[in-house]
């Protein structure tokens, strides 16, 4: 495949022109009308930060390094803590950072919500030469950036503050970057194609999974010389280390441990809920979607309620499944849960309930529940095999990440089931999610090239069995494999299934 130029460069100009005020316009109408129904619906408890953004609970983890910047703490989510200042990558923040520099807090909330919409358009554009350079089709090309700038999935997050609103866009920049250096045979894109990986992954280090997907460019493109190929690489590759290369020196600097991205798992603290909600979590996994955080915040109230075991008993009796218990009792579950939440108390005593520090000591009854969570685990394990590493994260967390509506960042839809409008749009939203994953599977099993099958498949498809396995049911934690569901399904419907309507629809014709 060899670079060729648009057929008609004014109608792709046209096209490009508009691709990009589709997706603007579609993002910034779904998001006021979000915003104002969702004011209607919950007054000043909206969750709509000076009037303009989307609250999100992980706003302190990206919003706070710049304000302790300025006055002096460093660059740190908590001056407090050394290991904050290397919790999470730099991306987001400095880009926040900047619109707080320019037009301080409240002004930041309300401009960044037009850049984000700004370069999720960008984007869309990107997204039309991309697929032209894989298809060398202008209607495949259109598709793919039609179904990217009306994306409701990547559209709902671009009024807030969290990585995922520049996320996905980034990912198309690195993506189209990496094509364009390659088939152009161009020293100079590939040196920003680099760069630009790198600034994706210093915004979200899930994204370092792309850099497979690079790396498998060089062989795909046999029709380049071994030579240029080589210098491409190589100069992708420089560019790429010598933009991280600043944040990992800073971060040894800072706390002398070689740290290339972010961590929180050196002290094991995980975060507010301690050392013990990580067995809680791994032993969650064994048979279900854990959701650990909640279950902590629900056990943490119930210890001022007058019955404390309130969420103890409506968790063991609605969520735990029955087989569970042929393991462990329900009165066994029952007296760890409340030496959980004992901790928890535990906690409050001896420091207000606050998270610990790097390098302090967990009290003992982190220890032991902790050693207790993972013993229920081990033995769940060796009895049940097929349940913990089949059913649960194929079946139980898997099917949560498809079969979605992906749309939980829209607070106007949370009474959808008493609105029949309301309804039809989730129901929507559902149906396109779900449609996005059987057309990209299709495409997978289809006859197009294994190397561009490969290519384009091996993001989603790692990222999904890395999540349902490693990590808990989210939404988010998904959204970087969208933009390659939304070229994987543009090829499959203009390559496989327009073609073969068009026979069923030219048989029938001429058979009347």
């Amino acid at each position: 495949m060899i670079y060729q130029k648009l057929p008609n460069y004014k109608l792709g100009t046209v096209i490009q022109l508009f691709i990009f005020i589709i997706s603007v316009g579609f993002a910034f109408i779904t998001n006021m009308i979000n915003i104002n129904v969702s004011h209607a619906m919950y007054g000043d408890n909206d969750g709509i930060l000076f009037g303009t953004t989307l609250s999100s609970p992980d706003n302190a983890w990206y919003l706070n390094q710049i304000v302790n910047y300025v006055n002096g703490f460093g660059f740190t989510i908590d001056p407090l803590d050394p290991i904050y200042s290397v919790r999470r990558t730099p991306g987001y923040p400095i880009f926040y950072g900047i619109h707080y520099l320019l037009f301080g807090a409240i002004g930041a909330h309300k401009v960044i919500t037009f850049t984000q919409i700004f370069l999720h358009g960008l984007a869309g554009v990107c997204m039309f030469r991309l697929a032209y350079l894989i298809s060398m089709s202008m209607k495949t090309a259109f598709l793919a950036a039609a179904l990217y700038g009306l994306s409701p999935f990547i559209s709902s997050f671009l009024y807030m503050t969290i990585t995922e609103s520049i996320f996905p866009a980034a990912i198309v920049f690195s993506i189209y970057l990496a094509f364009s250096c390659f088939i152009n045979n161009s020293f100079l894109r590939s040196f920003f194609a680099g760069v630009m990986m790198a600034l994706t992954v210093l915004i979200s280090p899930r994204t370092g999974l792309t850099i497979f997907f690079i790396i498998a460019l060089l062989f795909y493109f046999e029709k380049l010389k071994g030579i240029n190929k080589s210098k491409i690489s190589l100069i992708y590759i420089l560019a790429f280390l010598t933009t991280m290369a600043p944040w990992t020196v800073r971060n040894y600097l800072l706390i002398d441990k070689f740290i290339p991205l972010e961590t929180y798992y050196i002290n094991h603290t995980m975060e507010d809920q301690g050392l013990k909600n990580m067995a809680l979590y791994r032993w969650w996994s064994t048979w279900g979607s854990p959701d650990g955080v909640r279950l902590h915040k629900d056990l943490l109230a119930d210890i001022s309620d007058s019955n404390s075991d309130k969420s103890i008993d409506n968790f063991i009796n609605t969520e735990v499944p029955a087989w569970v218990f042929n393991v462990e009792s329900k009165d066994q579950l029952r007296i760890l849960l409340r030496s959980y939440q004992n901790c928890i108390q535990r906690s409050i005593e001896l420091n207000g309930g606050r998270r610990l520090r790097y390098l302090e000591i967990p009290n003992l009854c982190e220890y032991e529940v902790f050693d207790a969570f993972n013993n229920f685990s081990a033995r769940i394990t060796a009895a049940y095999p097929f349940q913990v590493f089949v059913v649960a994260p194929i079946y139980r967390r898997g099917m949560q990440y498809i079969f979605h509506s992906a749309t939980h960042t829209w607070r106007s839809l949370d009474d959808f089931r008493s609105h029949p409008i309301k309804m039809i749009i989730k129901g929507l939203a559902y149906s396109i999610n779900v449609a996005l994953w059987l057309f990209s599977l299709a495409y997978l099993l289809s006859s197009r090239s294994i190397a561009e099958r490969f290519l384009l498949g091996v993001v989603p498809v790692v990222t999904f069995f890395f999540m349902i396995y490693y990590r808990h049911v989210e939404g988010r934690y998904l959204l970087g494999a969208y933009p390659f569901l939304y070229l994987m399904t543009a090829l499959f419907l203009s390559k496989s299934l327009a073609p073969c309507l068009y026979k069923v629809f030219f048989i029938k014709v001429n058979t009347r």
